[in-house]
């Protein structure tokens, strides 16, 4: 309870939506009550709350559509990374669990066709560097010997 000083954070989380719903400020005489790490931490949140003010108009939000809480980022965050990285005996490192992260996403927002093309073109460039080189040349000499037997 905020009165005798034995307050949790969710209550005073409660007691700030309350006072600010109202439009009234917080009572000093309420902080005073308040002693050590409990007054830190209620001005910690009051604070938070008066310079965010402006973004917190729910209703405004919830009006045009928007979706309000976490909600949709937990289940898509679940959906990408819960549901392959956390398996059964799977065991990963931060490298390999980015490198499969990155793939699942590819492959999730329908862009894996597109990713293999430019993967294989990168991996020909990098095992094959003179492949453009090489190619020019043979079509020359192709041309070449193509005019050499039109002389004979």
């Amino acid at each position: 309870m905020i009165l005798k000083g034995e307050v949790q954070l969710t209550e005073m989380a409660e007691f700030v939506r309350r006072a600010s719903r109202d439009g009234r400020p917080i009572d000093e005489v309420e902080r005073e009550k308040l002693k050590g790490s409990k007054a830190k931490q209620l001005s910690a949140v009051i604070g938070y709350l008066e310079r965010n003010r402006r973004f917190m108009r729910y209703d405004e939000y919830l009006a045009a559509g928007f979706p309000i809480g976490s909600g949709v980022a937990e289940g898509a965050c679940r959906h990408l990374v819960t549901d392959r990285m956390e398996l059964t005996g799977m065991r990963w490192r931060v490298p390999g669990a980015q490198a499969m992260l990155d793939l699942r996403a590819v492959y999730l927002n329908g862009d894996w066709e597109t990713f293999q093309q430019h993967r294989i073109k990168q991996e020909r460039h990098r095992l094959y560097p003179y492949r453009s080189l090489v190619r020019r040349k043979r079509g020359k000499a192709a041309q070449r010997e193509a005019s050499y037997a039109l002389m004979k």
